[in-house]
């Protein structure tokens, strides 16, 4: 006799008891605790999906960057002035000179207020020069436009000109 038949022929014996009364909500209580516990799981393997696919995407990406030639001088390609004609050339340079030594003689003031003079003034050529960055971007795409050239002197002219202004301030406060 197997397991089926014992039980079939077997029923009355084995039905003769009822569970308590509630045992149906308990159970079924159980169920819904289950499935609150089951909700997070789902949250926590959408999220692993999300993060797999993100790194699979970033993967690729990079492997696209490295492989493919893109790098940064390529996409930021920059053009000075000394490459366009040897006039431009000595222009360049001279105001580079002026600059430097301008720069040298800020440097070399000690007094009290030339830290924040310094400050402000290196935040004004961090931006001249960012502009500056900029025009040479553009002069690759327009070698010859004297409007980008003259851009780019003026640029120059504008650094020397903020570093005149802080000397001709402090020198006299700092001698």
């Amino acid at each position: 006799m197997n397991l089926d038949e014992f039980i079939t022929n077997n029923r009355n014996l084995l039905d003769s008891e009822e569970p308590d009364d509630g045992h149906e909500d308990r159970f079924r209580a159980r169920l819904g605790h289950l499935k609150k516990k089951t909700a997070p799981m789902k949250t926590m393997k959408l999220l692993f999906r999300v993060a797999s696919i993100f790194l699979v995407i970033a993967s690729l990406s990079f492997l696209a960057y490295k492989y493919t030639g893109i790098n940064e001088s390529a996409v930021s390609q920059k053009m000075a002035l000394s490459q366009v004609s040897d006039e431009y050339k000595e222009v360049e340079e001279y105001y580079q000179k002026t600059i430097d030594k301008k720069l040298t003689r800020l440097e070399n003031l000690r007094c009290e207020n030339s830290i924040e003079q310094k400050k402000s003034v290196y935040d004004d050529l961090k931006e001249l020069d960012t502009m500056y960055s900029d025009l040479q971007n553009e002069l690759v795409h327009n070698a010859n436009d004297e409007r980008i050239i003259n851009a780019m002197i003026n640029s120059y002219q504008m650094k020397a000109n903020v570093i005149d202004k802080v000397l001709a301030h402090a020198e006299p406060n700092c001698q």
